[in-house]
């Protein structure tokens, strides 16, 4: 028998001989409302989480899906697999199951029919029961190996095999809030698992088990009776994973906001952000590799430095209770990219940031075209910059490093090299600032010390344990009271920050290498390798420390993680966001990204609530819309008709944007030219839009994302264009581009809104390769931004007052769709197509066409974000 999650069903197999059934009882009518004659041996049987539908396992050893409303089939899955076990993922789109012809776990897909991941283990033996994890990602199962098996389910990468039974493993069952999970087999034996370990946290035994719908609740099962446990709460320490691929020494860096629940990791596969109160993943920042995350003191933006580039993320709430949290769109602060370690100071007003290992940038973010170049330490920085932005340190991480240099630049100009006014010894050191500015630390494989500045003078040392090899991390809370010291590789010090004494040591079960330390409201947080970092609540430490009669010296303020209440967080990634000046001007930034398929999404979030806090340019042609296209073979019309307002494109091809001979990621809707490699080198396309009042429109800028030239036209009148010979000059269809430095290049047009015609309005452009060989590529967005208005004016006026809309991008895209996704308390990943090279989505050289940049006016930025705590439940094995 299977009780449906919500209570209302119960699914029952019935067998008589050779002869099954399943009956679904509705136990409010107490009556059955849905039934399979044909059943299964297996006891094969789910739940949807939302009690609308159910899996049977049927006699062909297929799943039959049953409407529970009307008790009609409404699809056959797995027929052909020999499903053995099945579990409905969180959001009721996808269905795992086991299979005892393939040895395999099987993703379904309901949407698209079809099976579009298999799991394998680490041999050819039959995996029983499959698990989904709450986060809708993560997928157990058990198998007669005696392992467990873990995989990310979006990526199919297994995570691990889990070793501690030593008999068949039979069913795998994860707690509703996901901080741990149990497996059970002939042992017999229960063994419960926590993301922190690879071997089982304690054992019971009993033939089997399986977590309650409440949060503490576990029943077990033996011969002859049936217990309730109760699991006690969630250990104020705890493990959380994260970021993919096949590098294991990342995350690189952790940073936490103010308050110290909102946790950044930076990674090999961009940002990653973290509700540490829930345990799990709250957003996804797709940002290539970086090194560094920083958040702003007043919580208004998180930096990020890395290959790509250097972004400043803004940071705003967007309710009352500071639990709805909007960041983005990214501003890119420098054009060079092969940014390393950076670090924050003067308040958030200077950011100081490692350029590929051999020197280092200090600049306001708001100016960072004005920057001071230091030089001269050997590669591989570690960089720090004091609180009031007068002291910059640097220390080279790698041999031969000997020193730590330190820098006044108080008297320094933009465009400076200015030399060090004090070199203190430290071999491979690490280094960082006491918040009061006076002081800094440096940590080397030797030692720690804290070095009073300008005077050099030491105040206290501290030898790490023997043997060391890699400089140690360190960080400071935000009031300068206490410090962490990575003293070993399995153990971290609290100490007192003004003495240096101890104050209490935290030890992982395992050794490990720490990358960063960031301590903030409580919370002390250390990345490491393995995809992993660790977390410890000090506040919900002191209480249990508290609990057992002892007292603890470490100074803590504020609530345990267990009392706060889960964060949601909304990407903002628009094609085209604003700059915060006077003159609304439109800057372009990070204009298009890698498509995404929200397959592996639990529940997709309405965005109407966030659509009325936030705004942004009008998009009059979107990413992804249907345009009319004809194949340069020859030309579209006898002369330039086919760029008007009343040109009959009736027999013209129709496709989604990018319109393109290369291949695109998985999931995408593109239109693939396959035949333009030595067959045309042009491509003519139309796109109709309405503009209901062009006097209502200020500015009009065109986007393209284009390979090689483009020339654009607006109702039949040419309004730019970019390697495409001269302006005014009509391209036949045998015309070339230029010859482009780069393969694909993303060109932005202002546009005058004086072309625009109350109500339809044509697009047309001409894209041009440079020749028979090279290939055509062209992703257009048109965006209007509107005249100012009293609303417009006071949302300017307003600093917390967000820029950008943010739109739902599901899997199949829809003409409106332009943004990246929403992302709540429980997200999930996604499954990622391969994302396009950084210098292929790189901006065009100023020469080749008219553009604005315009720096915003200079001001603090302003204290958006302010955690509020009330009661909420812990979340883990993200």
């Amino acid at each position: 028998m299977r009780f449906s999650r919500n209570g209302k069903h119960l699914a029952a197999r019935y067998q008589q001989g050779e002869r099954i059934e399943w009956k679904v009882w509705d136990l409010d009518r107490c009556r059955v409302c849905a039934e399979a004659k044909d059943g299964s041996l297996p006891h094969c049987v789910d739940f949807a989480r939302d009690g609308r539908w159910v899996a049977l396992g049927t006699k062909e050893r297929a799943l039959r899906l049953l409407d529970l409303a009307t008790g009609e089939a409404m699809a056959e899955v797995g027929r052909g697999f020999l499903v053995k076990q099945v579990d409905i993922h969180p959001g009721g789109q996808l269905i795992a199951f086991s299979s005892e012809r393939t040895r395999k776990v099987h993703i379904h897909d309901r949407g698209a029919g079809h099976v579009i991941r298999s799991l394998a283990g680490g041999g050819d033996h039959t995996f029983e029961q499959v698990a989904w994890h709450p986060d809708g990602r993560t997928l157990a199962a058990a198998n007669v190996d005696h392992l467990v098996y873990v995989w990310n389910a979006e990526t199919g990468e297994l995570s691990r095999s889990l070793q501690g039974h030593w008999a068949e493993v039979k069913g795998v069952s994860f707690n509703p809030e996901g901080f741990l999970f149990a497996s059970w087999g002939w042992d017999p034996a229960v063994r419960f698992w926590e993301p922190g370990s690879d071997s089982p946290a304690f054992s019971i035994h009993r033939e089997q088990g399986y977590f309650g719908s409440g949060a503490r609740s576990f029943w077990t099962i033996s011969a002859d009776h049936v217990e309730q446990c109760e699991i006690v709460s969630a250990s104020p320490a705890f493990t959380l994973f994260g970021h993919e691929g096949t590098v294991t020494k990342q995350p690189h860096s952790i940073a936490l906001a103010p308050g110290g629940r909102l946790a950044a990791t930076g990674g090999d596969d961009g940002v990653r952000l973290w509700d540490l109160a829930a345990r799990k993943e709250a957003a996804d920042l797709d940002d290539g590799k970086v090194i560094s995350v920083l958040f702003d003191p007043a919580g208004g933006a998180l930096y990020s430095s890395g290959w790509a580039g250097l972004r400043r993320w803004p940071l705003r709430t967007i309710d009352e209770g500071g639990v709805r949290i909007a960041i983005g769109p990214p501003q890119r602060l420098a054009q060079v990219e092969s940014w390393q370690r950076a670090d924050l100071g003067g308040g958030g007003h200077m950011i100081g940031a490692v350029h590929e290992e051999t020197h280092a940038h200090l600049f306001d973010p708001i100016d960072p075209e004005r920057a001071i170049i230091l030089s001269g330490l050997p590669p591989s920085w570690s960089v720090a910059l004091s609180p009031d932005g007068a002291w910059v340190a640097a220390g080279g991480l790698s041999l031969p490093a000997e020193e730590v240099w330190v820098w006044d630049v108080r008297a320094f100009k933009p465009g400076d090299k200015p030399e060090p006014v004090r070199k203190l010894p430290g071999p491979r050191a690490e280094v960082k600032f006491h918040p009061g500015g006076t002081h800094l630390a440096t940590c080397t494989p030797q030692d720690c010390t804290l070095w009073k500045i300008p005077d050099g003078e030491p105040a206290w040392r501290i030898e790490r344990e023997r043997g060391l090899t890699f400089p140690g991390k360190l960080a400071f809370d935000r009031d300068g009271k206490i410090a962490a010291i990575g003293h070993s590789d399995s153990r971290i010090w609290l100490v007192e920050a003004g003495t240096g004494r101890k104050l209490s040591e935290l030890e992982a079960p395992e050794p490990i290498l720490v990358t960063c330390l960031a301590l903030e409201g409580g919370t002390l947080a250390a990345s490491t390798n393995g995809h992993r970092f660790h977390v410890w609540d000090l506040n919900g430490l002191e209480r249990e420390v508290a609990g057992l009669g002892l007292i603890w010296d470490v100074p803590t303020s504020g609530r345990p993680f267990s009392e706060l209440p889960p964060i949601h967080v909304a990407v903002v990634e628009e094609s085209i966001d604003l700059l915060l000046d006077e003159a609304s001007d439109i800057a372009p930034r990070r204009l298009f990204r890698p498509t995404r398929f929200f397959a592996f999404l639990p529940q997709l979030v309405s965005c109407a609530q966030i659509d009325q806090a936030l705004a942004s340019p009008t998009l009059l042609i979107p990413e992804g819309e249907r345009w009319k296209y004809f194949r340069g073979r020859a030309e579209p019309s006898p002369g330039m008709e086919w760029t008007g307002l009343d040109f009959d494109d009736g027999r013209w091809e129709e496709g989604r944007s990018p319109l393109t001979s290369w291949t695109q990621p998985e999931g995408s809707e593109h239109t693939l030219l396959a035949d333009q490699l030595g067959s045309y080198t042009t491509l003519y396309a139309r796109r109709a839009f309405e503009v209901p009042d062009p006097a209502a429109v200020l500015r009009l800028v065109l986007a393209a994302e284009v390979e090689d030239g483009l020339v654009a036209y607006l109702n039949g009148a040419e309004v730019g264009r970019a390697r495409a010979s001269k302006p005014g000059e009509r391209l036949p269809f045998q015309a070339l581009a230029n010859r482009a430095d780069r393969p694909r290049a993303t060109e932005v047009l202002e546009v005058s809104p004086s072309f625009l015609r109350p109500g339809r309005n044509v697009l047309a452009l001409q894209v041009l390769s440079y020749g028979l060989d090279s290939r055509l590529h062209v992703l257009p967005v048109l965006a209007a931004a509107p005249a100012p208005e009293a609303e417009r004016d006071r949302r300017r006026a307003d600093p917390c007052a967000p820029a950008s809309r943010c739109r739902t991008f599901v899997s199949s895209r829809s003409p409106s769709t332009t943004a990246r996704s929403i992302w709540t308390s429980s997200p999930c990943g996604t499954t990622r197509g391969s994302r396009r090279s950084r210098s292929r989505r790189s901006q065009s050289s100023a020469g080749k066409l008219q553009r604005r940049r315009r720096a915003p006016a200079r001001s603090a930025p302003p204290p958006c974000w302010r955690p509020q705590r009330t009661r909420g439940p812990p979340q883990q094995f993200a």
